[in-house]
């Protein structure tokens, strides 16, 4: 073989292997977006479930693993501010005692 033949047979190789570089480049490139895209559609549809307006639980699941989760929002009940002398659940308080501290024998001086 002449040089001309060894030359063209070396550039047919380097651009074969320059497509093969790019064209991997691009299909990671493409992979990683539709993994992103997918990921994004997940939590998309994960959110709209949780803002349902019955707060009823909804199963997330993967392969044979599955959860039930529930919007914090339905758990947490606004509970009334208690009245004077009332302890939040409705208890008595217990009454104050007038300590004098001077005579307390828990305070030396």
């Amino acid at each position: 073989m002449d040089k001309k033949n060894i030359i063209i047979v070396l550039l047919a190789v380097m651009l074969f292997l320059v497509f093969v570089y790019i064209g991997r480049d691009v299909y990671w490139g493409m992979k990683q977006n539709l993994m992103f895209q997918g990921y994004a559609v997940a939590i998309e549809e994960m959110i709209e479930q949780a803002k349902n307006e019955d707060c009823d639980p909804f199963p997330i699941f993967l392969e044979e693993k599955e959860v039930h989760l529930i919007n914090i929002d339905c758990l947490q009940q606004e509970e009334p501010m208690p009245e004077e002398g009332m302890m939040p659940g409705g208890e008595m308080m217990p009454p104050e005692e007038d300590i004098d501290m001077e005579e307390s024998e828990d305070y030396p001086e």
